[in-house]
């Protein structure tokens, strides 16, 4: 059974536990910090409280996603989701990320695949070498206001 055989475990095992909820997170497309926070995003929407759906649904972004008609493909999501990540607020939108999830009382668990291809990426730019400016990118990539442990 290989790594994300095992990551993928967790949700199902989780998932018949009370008051614990899973997302799966798969990060091995994200090329980028702003990549990961849209993934993560997007795949947990689902565990947003009534009053934050209600506010993601009141967004300008999404009255414009809209135009695009009720039949939207997720790419389409996507794709207006990542314009509005970017390297400048990236870092101050993945810290919201934890508030909104940890507001209900149910314990949240975000089984997160390749985040060290992710990590790799970011440390090495466009080129082959490591690169120190991205040493910090990287290490607020990988970390988290919320408690975690990974394989």
């Amino acid at each position: 059974m290989g790594k994300t055989s095992l990551v993928r475990q967790l949700p199902r095992i989780l998932d018949d536990s009370e008051g614990i909820r899973t997302v799966f997170v798969d990060l091995e497309d994200a090329r980028a910090p702003a990549d990961a926070i849209v993934e993560i995003s997007l795949e947990t929407r689902s565990l947003l409280l009534p009053r934050q759906r209600a506010e993601l649904h009141s967004s300008a972004w999404l009255r414009r996603l809209r135009t695009f008609g009720l039949s939207a493909e997720y790419s389409e999501v996507k794709v207006q989701v990542r314009a509005r990540v970017h390297s400048s607020n990236w870092k101050r939108m993945g810290d919201r990320l934890p508030a909104n999830l940890t507001m209900g009382s149910d314990v949240v668990v975000l089984a997160v695949d390749e985040l060290p291809l992710l990590a790799n990426r970011i440390l090495r730019g466009r080129g082959d070498r490591l690169r120190a400016e991205n040493v910090e990118a990287a290490a607020m990539c990988s970390s988290s206001s919320m408690p975690c442990t990974g394989i």
